[in-house]
């Protein structure tokens, strides 16, 4: 009987590969962030139900374990408990969650995970490593720190003249992509840096 049992998987798996069907992958229940600690790849224990309101946040729910964010994925810019299982899976490591400027209640703000940077060799082509606005005064960076991010697109924020952080192989704003020039100015000039949109 058992051999029976074996020889009908078998030709089961078999009939699955000769379909072409796609098995999916295995999902691995969790109540907290510890329970996927084992699980290979996958580091976040993620809320089967979204909250309707803040009274739901608190409740303790069920989950599973999936990965972490990466590039271009949502991500919360902060994150709850860590106990309890994540709504948004935060950013991979290396990885880290830029506000988009768009909040959802009752989680928090949203943003996207984007690689970390310190230079822009280590972004991939058509991207810069971006550090924003340029401290004034005698504020100074300790390090810097940036994200990369792609190349202005029309109506982008851009550098009008030269940046005063490419000599660290940094930007302030990324240039524009090409064939937009950084030329469209709102007529008023900041020190030290002067803003300007692609067009």
């Amino acid at each position: 009987m058992e051999g029976v049992f074996v020889f009908s998987c078998l030709v089961l798996a078999h009939l699955v590969i000769a379909s072409g069907l796609t098995l999916l992958p295995v999902s691995y229940d969790c109540s907290n962030q510890q329970g996927c600690q084992n699980v290979k790849g996958q580091q976040c224990c993620l809320s089967k139900f979204r909250p309707r309101g803040k009274r739901s946040l608190s409740k303790q729910q069920s989950g599973y374990c999936a990965a972490f964010g990466t590039s271009g994925q949502s991500c919360l810019v902060e994150q709850g408990t860590q106990t309890a299982p994540y709504y948004i899976c935060p950013c991979a490591p290396g990885y880290t969650c830029v506000a988009s400027g768009f909040r959802d209640f009752p989680l928090g703000d949203l943003g996207t995970c984007q690689l970390q940077c310190t230079d822009n060799s280590e972004c991939l082509k058509g991207q810069c490593c971006r550090i924003g606005e340029v401290l004034k005064g005698r504020k100074k960076r300790s390090a810097y720190n940036g994200v990369c991010t792609s190349f202005g697109t029309l109506g982008s924020k851009c550098v009008n003249g030269t940046d005063p952080l490419t000599y660290n192989n940094v930007h302030t704003e990324c240039p524009c992509a090409s064939p937009l020039d950084c030329n469209v100015s709102d007529g008023y000039r900041t020190i030290p840096v002067d803003f300007a949109t692609c067009g």
